[in-house]
Formats: structure tokens, C-alpha cells, sequence
């Protein structure tokens, strides 16, 4: 057990120290301000190439905040920009392309923007928007890893990380919507990696959690930490944020709880071309008016 009055490490005790003089280090609002600024000087009428280029690539930055702060519709919601169908084009050398295209030319970007929305549209209950986003920078990845075109990228030693974190999302994702929307090799991919863990699911067995505990995104909490706590004896060791990441667990998990209703529906309406609204319910253990809801 640790010693309730061992005082925090020396490196530690002087960066909590360095924090709690500058408590800007850890302000949340004043990133969101300067995000939304970027984004807004960038997308006015004659804005510079350099503003748009700020711009869009803002957008991207500020949907992974979003959806690291757990506001998920915002994270949907600041791609907007990237999106629209009355963009003007963006002069990227002798071409000309559109924020979305500029976008994807920076695979990082692409590959934040995927991951995060796809996240954001999971727990939105977008099951398909999220498969789609998702599943699309998969398979690119996937090309580049057997053609080695992704080494050559800097960061590349992450991207096999994060591929798998996407592929149990998908994992969940093709659990949760079963409906052919995977390309046949993702879908192996899917199989091979998580066939056991989606088995215990569909036997009513816990599995659901470990997979989004592995995939999800390092949520993080908005409030400055009270650093003074952290440097007193015997101080917990667990990571400030962990509050905002159990909350989100728990959320995905309640959604999750739901399903194995529609689980038993959806399996016993396989079964019947044609069955009364009554029978159903008697199947599900509900009344008629609490099982209507349900369908």
C-alpha cells in the first residue's frame, strides 16, 4: 500500500508548482476562443489563403477538442466549415481545392477528423455516419500500410495505434448496426481481432466496455486542477480527468444497456415474417404501451 504521508516525487512536486503559478497553462476557454477566432477570420468574404488555411485546419482541432470535452454535437458541428458546399476553392500550389480536399492532403489532419468524428457520431447514435467515417480511413490505411506509404510520414509509429482503436470501434459499431456498410477486408480485419469479445456479447456477457475503454480518446476535464491538493501527503495518484472519463464510459455504457432489448427484438423478429405487437412484447417481458416505445 502506499504511504499515506509520502509527499509527491521532486520533478513532480516542481512541475505541479510551475502549474499553479500559471494557472493559464491549463484554460480550456481561452483555446476554445482562439479556435473559434481562428475559424471565424479565416471563413469571412476575401479572407487571405493564409487565414483559410488557418481556418480549416483550426476546425479540425477544435472538433477534436469537442469531442475530448465530451460535447459531441459542437465536435459534429465545427467540421461545418470543412463541409460546405459553398466553400470557395483554395489555391494549394498551381491547384485549386476544396476544404475538404485541402484537408485530406495532410493525413494527420484527415486521421484526427475521422477518429474524432467517428467517435462523436457513435455516441450521438449516428450508427452509420460514424461506420462510414470510420471505416473510409480504415481502408486508406490500410492500402498505405502494405504499400509502406505511410512509414514515410512523420508520427507513422501512432498510426498502427490508432488503426486498431478504430477497428474496435468498428467492432462495436458492427455489433450495434449490423448492416453491411464494411468493406469484406475491414470486416476480416474486425473478425480477427474482436470474434471472441463480440461472442461473449451476443451471449450476454460483459464486452462492450473493454472495447470502448480500449478505443475511446483521452477525455479530458475543462476545470483548472487544484494543484495545492496534489502536492499535499499522501494525495491520490489517480490522473486528474479521470471523473470526465468514467462519465463518458458510463454514458456509452447506458447506451449500450439499451441495445440488449433491441438485441432480443431484432433476434426474435428474424424469426417471423409477420408476428402481433402483442405477442412481441409477451416475448420481451414488457407491456404492450412500454414495448411500442421500444419499436
Amino acid at each position: 500500500a502506499e504511504d499515506p504521508d509520502k509527499s509527491p516525487q521532486a520533478h513532480v512536486a516542481e512541475a505541479l508548482d510551475v502549474l499553479s503559478q500559471n494557472r493559464d497553462a491549463w484554460a480550456v476557454e481561452t483555446v476554445l476562443f482562439y479556435l473559434h477566432r481562428l475559424v471565424a477570420v479565416g471563413t469571412r468574404a476575401n479572407a487571405s489563403a493564409t487565414y483559410r488555411y488557418l481556418a480549416y485546419f483550426s476546425s479540425v482541432t477544435l472538433s477534436r477538442l469537442e469531442c475530448l470535452l465530451g460535447d459531441y454535437r459542437a465536435s459534429i458541428a465545427a467540421l461545418d466549415v470543412i463541409y460546405d458546399p459553398e466553400a470557395e476553392l483554395v489555391a494549394v500550389g498551381e491547384d485549386m481545392k476544396s476544404p475538404e480536399e485541402l484537408v485530406n492532403s495532410v493525413f494527420s489532419a484527415r486521421l484526427s477528423l475521422s477518429y474524432h468524428a467517428g467517435v462523436s457520431y457513435l455516441m450521438l447514435r449516428r450508427y452509420k455516419d460514424s461506420a462510414s467515417a470510420l471505416g473510409g480511413i480504415c481502408v486508406f490505411m490500410q492500402r498505405g500500410f502494405k504499400t509502406g506509404q505511410l512509414r514515410k510520414i512523420p508520427g507513422s509509429e501512432q498510426f498502427s495505434k490508432l488503426f486498431d482503436r478504430m477497428i474496435a470501434l468498428l467492432a462495436i459499431l458492427s455489433h450495434i448496426c449490423p448492416t453491411s456498410f464494411l468493406e469484406d477486408n475491414i470486416a476480416a480485419i474486425v473478425r480477427e481481432k474482436h470474434a471472441n469479445t463480440l461472442s461473449k456479447i451476443e451471449s450476454g456477457e460483459e464486452g462492450y466496455e473493454d472495447l470502448f475503454v480500449f478505443a475511446c480518446p483521452k477525455f479530458v476535464n475543462p476545470a483548472v486542477p487544484d494543484y495545492s491538493q496534489a502536492l499535499k501527503p499522501g494525495a491520490t495518484a489517480v490522473p486528474y480527468g479521470q471523473d470526465a472519463y468514467k462519465l463518458q464510459v458510463q454514458h456509452f455504457m447506458n447506451e449500450m444497456a439499451a441495445h440488449q432489448t433491441l438485441r432480443k427484438m431484432r433476434s426474435y423478429m428474424c424469426l417471423y415474417t409477420s408476428i402481433d405487437v402483442e405477442k412481441l412484447a409477451s416475448f420481451n417481458d414488457m407491456k404492450v404501451g412500454e414495448f411500442e416505445s421500444w419499436l
